[in-house]
């Protein structure tokens, strides 16, 4: 009927028929009335249909324009909404993953330590992730909707309850061993790590779920363009030429923007790479088609080296172009057929299809080869970098998914611990997982820090143990954190000072430190008179002139009491640095400041070196004072250093005091001053200032976490 309509309506379309119709139309509406009368009726009715005809085809023209882009612009949106929604779950679902995985790490590392002290910093860092846990876990319940989500999710809380007390049994019962290598130790951390992997394992679950609902977003917005389309063809023959050709261009723009929108949704924006999702879609893919032909493949997980100084000394921009170049340089180290990937930030992956274990390994190297020969050069200044890489061989019979995806990457880790730039193989039957600590971002992390002023310092005041004189100064050691940008909990330094140290930025946090010690020192007023402040110097610090001219100037125009600061040295740097560190004590002890070695004993060093070093404090390592009570050996330690300091007049420090009954038995022995948690819990400095104004320091009644 359609077809029998567009050839009657057809002869009228013209243009000499339009013209025409209305100049008829006009001549009979210029007629005198007689005339009009006797004209044809069917002149006005044909200009009458032509013209309601014409406006039908602007109007399906107008309405196949307006339809379309609003059905196109809405599903357009909808992916878009549902893309960044799954990819924040699957980004929050990552974060839960590691923070199981460090605290795994920590449970190991603290069921084999024998240094107490090292047990409770490690303690510290495991309900500081559990925190990191909390955070993500509570952010991605609030953005789950479906029912599959939310069961899952309730299963995860479900395991999270038992690894809860299993964890809480594992940590109070590594504090009550001594020996690590207690079976029944071992076997209740062991319960707590099972317990952990589980929710390792649901975390996995909940990655995959995220990223079918994702997939099936992108089906569904398929399919519904599909039928957007159809609609569009046919309201565009029926609006003839111009409704065809304006609904082309809507469906050509149409196709172009859902074309670009699945491109984004599978590829990396910066070097247009497949990124993890498209990655791991082809591996999933690879893995169901060879459980039936057993064909063999390998996949590289490769993580570069060293790249994050770029960023750091160039900028982002030098960054992207790097990983930009890089990325064509790495392509043409592999076939057409095989598959390089973006998985995110400096992390890559090559699918190697139907490939042996040994030619892979030969691709491997060769692309490691390629990375460490290839020159990076950014305002004129020359960059090379690195790769590590983690190897896989897999076929779909000896592999899942989700285990090719773990085994690769602890490969990849364990290449960058045995020393980087280098190729890993892993296998079935290996099952080394090595955690990093993550020292390239803490890298950028500390620089920001210091450039944007987010250190804050804690002061820790310390008990004297004998009868003092009323000008004895009060010891406060100053104490460095970084709150977490996120949640804004307080790193301890442990975490973030050994990759200062690698780095070598440790002076640089040394000199913040310096600066707003004495800053603060100088707002104190009739105060400063009455304390001495320990700040802590480290081993690369300890030994560079240019910091010790620093203390100098700095002491000498910030115009503080220099009997005000003492400056804490460890035992071990000064030993290995003996010479620095006599310069150091001289030049500085010379303007008024006094010294203290910190953790004396811990490296059963001979007291010979002690009169080479013109030292005012002795800080006896914690280690010691820890197992005072109970062990006969600590406690002659204990006795043999105090006594010895004691007589080569040097003040004693005794170092984490946590019960009164050491306090006492530190007294009895003759000590000079006791710091620990019984005395004191570190505080921000505006409340140590408050407490000292008052002239007593309240022990906390909170236990420690």
């Amino acid at each position: 009927m359609l077809t029998r309509a567009f050839k009657t309506l057809l002869p009228y379309l013209s243009y000499s028929s339009i013209v025409n119709c209305f100049g008829k139309l006009k001549a009979a509406m210029n007629t005198p009335q007689q005339s009009a009368q006797n004209k044809p009726q069917i002149e006005i009715r044909t200009g009458w249909v032509v013209s309601s005809g014409f406006a039908l085809v602007i109007f399906l023209m107008l309405s196949s324009i307006i339809a379309g882009l609003y059905t196109f612009s809405l599903h357009n949106r909808q992916l878009t909404s549902t893309t960044v929604d799954a990819n924040r779950k699957i980004h929050l679902a990552f974060s839960m993953r590691d923070a199981i995985r460090d605290r795994v790490d920590i449970l190991r590392a603290m069921l084999v330590t024998h240094d107490s002290f090292k047990r409770e910093e490690l303690r510290a860092a495991y309900f500081s992730h559990a925190a990191r846990y909390m955070s993500a876990r509570n952010e991605l319940e609030a953005l789950l909707r479906q029912a599959s989500e939310i069961t899952l999710l309730n299963q995860l809380n479900d395991i999270a309850k038992k690894s809860g007390s299993s964890s809480q049994l594992a940590l109070s019962t590594l504090n009550e061993f001594d020996a690590p290598t207690n079976i029944a130790l071992q076997n209740i951390v062991s319960r707590s790590i099972l317990r952990h992997l589980q929710l390792f394992s649901e975390l996995e679950k909940m990655v995959s779920l995220q990223k079918e609902i994702m997939n099936d977003v992108i089906v569904q917005s398929d399919s519904d363009f599909q039928d957007t389309l159809v609609i569009a063809i046919i309201i565009g023959l029926t609006a003839i030429t111009i409704a065809i050709f304006t609904a082309w261009i809507v469906i050509q723009r149409a196709v172009a923007k859902n074309r670009q929108l699945s491109f984004q949704a599978s590829h990396d924006a910066l070097t247009k790479l497949p990124n993890r999702a498209a990655f791991e879609r082809a591996l999933a893919w690879l893995l169901e088609e060879s459980a039936d032909d057993d064909s063999a493949h390998v996949v590289l997980f490769m993580d570069l080296d060293q790249f994050k100084i770029v960023n750091d000394t160039k900028g982002h921009q030098a960054g992207d172009l790097l990983l930009r170049v890089l990325s064509e340089h790495m392509q043409k180290q592999i076939r057409s057929s095989d598959m390089l990937a973006r998985l995110g930030g400096d992390e890559f992956g090559v699918l190697l299809r139907y490939t042996t274990p040994h030619f892979g390994e030969a691709v491997a190297n060769k692309i490691r080869k390629a990375v460490e020969e290839f020159e990076f050069t950014y305002d004129e200044q020359l960059f090379k970098i690195g790769v590590s890489i983690g190897m896989t061989p897999f076929t779909g019979r000896n592999f899942t998914l989700e285990k090719l995806l773990s085994t690769t990457d602890a490969s990849c880790f364990i290449a960058k611990d045995a020393g980087r730039n280098r190729v890993h193989r892993s296998d079935l039957h290996e099952h080394e997982v090595s955690q990093r600590s993550g020292e390239m971002r803490w890298a950028s992390r500390i620089a920001e820090a210091i450039d944007q002023e987010q250190f804050v310092l804690h002061g820790q005041v310390m008990h004297s143990l004998a009868e003092q004189p009323r000008t004895e100064r009060t010891l406060v050691e100053l104490l460095i954190r970084l709150p977490d940008t996120e949640s804004g909990v307080l790193i301890p330094p442990g975490q973030f000072l050994p990759a200062a140290e690698r780095y070598g930025q440790m002076t640089n946090i040394d000199q913040w430190v310096v600066k707003n010690a004495i800053a603060w020192l100088g707002t104190l007023g009739e105060l400063q008179g009455k304390i001495m402040v320990g700040i802590n110097i480290y081993g690369r610090s300890a030994s560079d002139p240019e910091f010790s001219d620093f203390l100098y100037d700095a002491i000498i125009s910030s115009k503080v009491d220099p009997e005000a600061i003492c400056f804490e040295i460890t035992e071990s740097v000064a030993v290995n640095n003996l010479g620095a560190a006599s310069s150091l004590i001289k030049k500085i002890g010379e303007l008024g400041c006094s010294f203290a070695l910190d953790d004396f004993g811990a490296g059963l060093s001979s007291f010979g070196y002690l009169r080479h070093l013109d030292v005012d404090f002795l800080k006896i390592d914690g280690s010691y004072i820890r197992n005072i009570e109970t062990n006969s050996t600590d406690r002659s330690l204990v006795e043999s250093i105090n006594n010895i300091g004691q007589t080569l007049g040097k003040k004693t420090i005794a170092e984490f005091v946590e019960s009164e009954s050491s306090l006492q038995l530190l007294q009895t022995m003759g000590l000079n001053f006791a710091q620990g948690f019984i005395v004191h819990r570190p505080a921000p400095l505006d409340e140590v200032e408050s407490l000292l104004r008052k002239g007593s320091v309240i022990p906390p009644t909170q236990p420690y976490v």
